[in-house]
């Protein structure tokens, strides 16, 4: 069997529960950002484009990072911990997010809703706040979902 083949092997398939979890984030960030004041039919456009595509991506690329991580610890004899990448993650885009936060505050950004009277920058800032939340919230969800062994019944 090639490398490739057996690399391909060792890969776990998503859970049910995964994949729940990451979509319920997503789900949440479109509706926020559905709620901004533009026109209706720039509505799902920026649903799509302003949260699901970047949540998506930031998935994959977590998924990535994990994997690759877990694949050199494996390599070294050593137990992978993707709960503890994922938790690592979640830190990441929370410093982030409160630095992204700082500057919505600092470029004038108002509570009352994202583009309703302000600038597209802090409009921007806004929403790269929420989406610094829903990764967040994603890598927690990724916590609670990875890693889980399943215990061997006991015979008889």
């Amino acid at each position: 069997m090639s490398k490739q083949g057996a690399r391909w092997q060792r890969r776990r398939p998503a859970s049910l529960r995964a994949f729940a979890v990451d979509w319920l984030v997503v789900a949440f960030a479109a509706k926020f950002l559905g709620s901004a004041d533009v026109p209706a039919y720039l509505s799902p456009v920026l649903a799509i484009f302003g949260a699901m595509l970047p949540l998506a991506l930031i998935g994959m690329l977590a998924t990535a990072t994990a994997n690759r991580l877990g694949d050199r610890r494996a390599s070294r004899s050593l137990r992978p911990r993707l709960r503890a990448t994922y938790l690592f993650m979640a830190l990441g885009w929370a410093l982030a997010g409160g630095a992204v936060a700082l500057l919505a505050w600092a470029a004038g950004a108002r509570s009352t809703g994202p583009g309703v009277g302000e600038d597209w920058i802090a409009t921007g800032l806004v929403w790269a706040t929420v989406i610094s939340a829903c990764a967040v919230l994603m890598m927690l969800g990724r916590v609670l979902t990875a890693g889980g062994r399943r215990r061997r019944p006991l015979p008889g």
